[in-house]
């Protein structure tokens, strides 16, 4: 017997929200733990393309599912997204 219909799948890219929280050491800076792999980037200049990944490695809370990073302050403006790996 041969099959009557077709089955279709829909695959979206997550889009985790990041969270910034100041801390006694800097901005602890932290998104949910999402299916696919994505790197914490910044910039000093949204007008400008000069993504650079952050340098430290994010930290897995297994309490909240978040991967977090603490970054030091600075004197200078930083925006920061993760990109999709």
């Amino acid at each position: 017997m041969s099959p009557t219909g077709l089955i279709y799948t829909w695959q979206s890219t997550p889009s985790p929200k990041l969270t910034i929280t100041p801390s006694a050491s800097g901005l602890l800076i932290s998104w949910i733990v999402p299916s696919m792999p994505f790197v914490l980037q910044e910039n000093a200049d949204l007008n400008t393309p000069d993504w650079t990944a952050v340098p430290m490695t994010p930290i897995l809370n297994l309490t909240n599912l978040h991967h977090e990073v603490t970054v030091p302050l600075s004197g200078t403006n930083r925006f920061f997204r993760l990109q999709r790996l």
